[in-house]
């Protein structure tokens, strides 16, 4: 049997920090800290961490000061981060999170800031960041009509894969391969990365306050 995963989870608060083993399920192994100096030297001693979810408000040292010295120690290059907080605060990406409604995953060599209102009826973009340039979508996250990666150095590129189909097309034609070929395994990873998401998500929601 694998060793399980290790989740360290940073907030003051016991009830948050059960909340969260408690969505998350049994399949990982837990890591606790109360602030962000225990968190800190709890990173310093393991090097076997997958993931760290952190809060912002919290004594002796806040999240966007963790995020600073992770910064610092490169830890962030091994290390993701999800930052999950309810505080209200000023949007202040620089600080590591915007806390006035953009959830902020911090992975290897990329950030994904996602944003979202319901009822707004402003156009959706969609931006993934690199060392190299950013790659813009200008549609909602399910709708890949065409990406235009703009590089640091150089012309910009258009690519348009999806070729007019609808928005599933893509999806359904894996999925029907999958099931044509008899190919559990595939079926396994994407059913495993819908319910990772959807952990996600839900942990995002519970911290916000949001009930539906």
């Amino acid at each position: 049997m694998e060793p399980k995963q290790k989740i360290l989870i940073v907030d003051d608060s016991e009830i948050n920090r059960a909340m969260l083993k408690e969505i998350l399920g049994e399949g990982y192994e837990y890591l606790e800290a109360e602030n962000g100096l225990r968190a800190i030297e709890i990173l310093r001693r393991r090097t076997d961490i997958a993931l760290v979810l952190l809060d912002l408000i919290m004594p002796e040292m806040d999240g966007f000061d963790v995020l600073r010295v992770m910064k610092y120690h490169a830890w962030l290059d091994e290390i993701p981060v999800i930052v999950i907080s309810a505080a209200e605060d000023t949007a202040n990406i620089e600080r590591g999170i915007d806390t006035s409604g953009i959830l902020t995953m911090d992975y290897n060599s990329f950030r994904a800031v996602c944003m979202a209102a319901k009822d707004c009826g402003a156009p959706a973009r969609y931006v993934i960041q690199g060392t190299k340039g950013y790659i813009l979508q200008k549609s909602t996250a399910n709708w890949c009509g065409g990406v235009t990666f703009h590089p640091n150095e150089g012309r910009e590129e258009h690519f348009n894969l999806n070729g007019g189909k609808p928005r599933q097309a893509a999806e359904f034609h894996a999925f029907a391969r999958a099931i044509a070929g008899g190919d559990q395994e595939l079926c396994s990873r994407m059913l495993d990365t819908s319910v990772a998401v959807s952990k996600v998500l839900t942990v995002a929601r519970r911290s916000a306050g949001l009930k539906f």
